[in-house]
C-alpha cells in the first residue's frame, strides 16, 4: 500500500505533505485574514434566531441558575448560559428601547458585559465564597466585536418595526458569535434565559409580554427559611437579617401570584424544594408546558452539555442536582425562623396552591 502511494506521488509530481501544507497556509499567514474569513462565514451562514423567549425570573438564590443549567443541553433550546444582562439601566429592568435610535445605540444598551469576562477568563457560574478548581472553568469563545458586527448585519437584513425585531437580531448575534456554542444548529422552540427580580415589577412584565406574546415566564418559589439561610450565607451584607431580607422574598412571591393571575397559562410556577426532590418529574411537566421533546439531559445541570457544579455558596464536590439546599432552613436560628414564618408562611402557601 505504501509503495503504491509513493509511486503515485512520483508520477503525478505531488508535493510532499509538509511542502503542501506550507503552500496552502500561505493564504492565511496573517491572523487578520483568518478572522476576516470567520466573520464572512458567520454572515454567509447566519442562523436566524427569532424564537420566543422563556424567561426564568424570581428573587435570587431560588434556583434560577439550576434551572438554566438543566435546560442547557436540550437540542430544541437556545440556552443563554449566564444571567441575562440585556436590561437597561440595570439587569433588573426589562429593556425599553427607542426604536428611532441607531442600531449602534441598541447594541450598546443590550450588550452583556459578563460575556467579556467569560471570554477573557473562561466561563464560571459560582460564588467567590465557594471552593472550586480549574476544571470548573470552561472555555467561552464569544467574540464581542464579531457579535457587534453580526448584530448590525442582522438589523440591516431585516425590517425593524418593533423591539422584538431588535431582540431577534440581538439573539442572532449572540449565539452566532459564540464560536464554540454546541447547539447552534437544528430546530429550536425557544430561547431560554434567567434573570433575577425582573418578574417583580409589573411594568417589566407588560413590556416582556408586549415583545413576546408567545413568550413564557417561569418563576421558582423557595421555602422562605431556606431562601434566607442561603441568601445570608451568600451575601450577609445585603441579607443581614430576616427583617431586611424577607420583604424582598415577599415582593417576588406576591409578584408570582399577580403574574399568574394576569397572564395565566403563559406563567409556570415551580417549587424549588419539589424540583430538587423529583427533578425528572417536574422537568417533564415543564417540557410538556413548553412543548419540548423529552430528553434525559433535562435532569442534568450542564454547561455546553458538560457537567457543572451547583451555584452554591457552600462547599461542594458533587455534580448533578444536590439536595443540600433542602437543609438550609436548619441554619436559621429559632428566633429568625419564627419571624419568617410569621411574615411569609401564608404567602408561601398561597403560591404553592397556584402550582399545577
Amino acid at each position: 500500500m505504501l509503495r503504491r502511494l509513493t509511486n503515485q506521488v512520483l508520477k503525478t509530481g505531488s508535493k510532499t505533505p509538509s511542502t503542501e501544507a506550507s503552500a496552502l497556509l500561505q493564504e492565511f499567514t496573517e491572523k487578520s485574514v483568518e478572522f476576516e474569513r470567520v466573520y464572512n462565514v458567520r454572515k454567509q451562514f447566519l442562523v436566524n434566531i427569532a424564537q420566543p423567549l422563556a424567561m426564568v425570573s424570581q428573587v435570587q438564590r431560588s434556583g434560577g441558575t439550576l434551572l438554566s443549567q438543566l435546560v442547557d443541553g436540550h437540542p430544541e433550546i437556545h440556552a443563554h448560559p449566564y444571567e441575562l444582562y440585556i436590561g437597561y439601566p440595570d439587569k433588573f429592568s426589562y429593556p425599553d428601547l427607542d426604536l428611532s435610535a441607531s442600531p449602534e445605540t441598541w447594541f450598546e444598551m443590550l450588550f452583556e458585559k459578563p460575556s467579556l469576562k467569560s471570554f477573557r477568563d473562561g466561563y464560571q457560574k459560582h460564588p467567590d465564597s465557594a471552593e472550586y478548581d480549574k476544571k470548573d472553568v470552561f472555555p467561552f469563545l464569544l467574540l464581542p466585536n464579531l457579535q457587534r458586527e453580526l448584530f448590525l448585519y442582522a438589523v440591516s437584513q431585516n425590517t425593524i418595526s418593533s423591539q422584538r425585531d431588535v431582540l431577534n437580531a440581538y439573539w442572532t448575534s449572540y449565539f452566532n458569535a459564540w464560536l464554540d456554542y454546541q447547539n447552534l444548529y437544528g430546530e429550536k422552540r425557544i430561547v431560554a434565559g434567567f434573570v433575577p427580580r425582573v418578574n417583580i415589577d409589573a411594568g417589566n412584565m407588560e413590556r416582556f409580554f408586549r415583545d413576546y406574546p408567545d413568550g413564557k415566564l417561569i418563576s421558582i418559589i423557595r421555602d422562605p427559611k431556606g431562601w434566607y439561610g442561603s441568601s445570608h450565607k451568600k451575601g450577609p451584607q445585603n441579607y443581614s437579617t430576616p427583617q431586611v431580607s424577607i420583604p424582598i422574598w415577599l415582593d417576588s412571591a406576591r409578584a408570582m401570584i399577580r403574574n399568574k393571575q394576569n397572564y395565566g397559562d403563559k406563567v409556570f410556577l415551580i417549587s424549588f424544594d419539589a424540583l430538587l426532590k423529583d427533578t425528572a418529574g417536574h422537568m417533564r411537566k415543564l417540557a410538556d408546558w413548553i412543548g419540548l421533546t423529552w430528553d434525559d439531559i433535562l435532569t442534568v445541570p450542564t454547561f455546553q452539555k458538560m457537567p457543572i457544579k451547583a451555584n452554591t455558596a457552600f462547599k461542594t464536590t458533587q455534580y448533578g442536582v444536590i439536595d443540600e439546599p433542602l437543609r438550609r432552613a436548619k441554619d436559621v436560628s429559632e428566633e429568625d425562623a419564627r419571624y419568617i414564618d410569621q411574615e411569609a408562611a401564608d404567602v408561601y402557601q398561597d403560591v404553592l396552591r397556584m402550582i399545577d
